[in-house]
């Protein structure tokens, strides 16, 4: 097992190195692109050497793009706002709070209820 204090200094210059060439005039993209590469390497490295926690104590995940962090977000908050009766989706909605769908279905019940009566006439 690789020495987790060790791994963290690396991990920790490699990021000042970061910062440092951001900081730069001019600023090397490619020297940027490759010391962020070995930081990311070094930071999964960390994490596989300590039970799958990351430098910041949480649990490690892979880096996302711009576009997979929007559609996870995306899909997360349709999951939030689905309407389910029965197991089954039925519906989305976003604007609605939990009071209102409270009233909703209470309305739909009574109209239910109301239209079972009118046909047992």
């Amino acid at each position: 097992m690789a020495n987790l204090e060790e791994m963290l200094e690396t991990v920790n210059t490699l990021a000042q190195t970061v910062t440092d060439l951001k900081k730069a005039v001019p600023v090397d993209k490619d020297a940027i692109g490759k010391t962020v590469k070995e930081l990311l390497d070094a930071k999964r490295s960390y994490a596989e050497n300590n039970n799958g926690i990351g430098v910041d104590g949480k649990p490690w995940e892979e880096p996302m793009s711009k576009s997979e962090k929007k559609k996870k977000e995306k899909a997360e908050k349709a999951a939030k706002a689905a309407v389910t009766v029965n197991g089954k989706q039925v519906s989305y909605c976003t604007d609605i709070s939990i009071s209102g769908y409270i009233v909703l279905l209470c309305a739909l019940a009574t109209l239910t209820r109301e239209c079972d009566d009118i046909h047992k006439v």
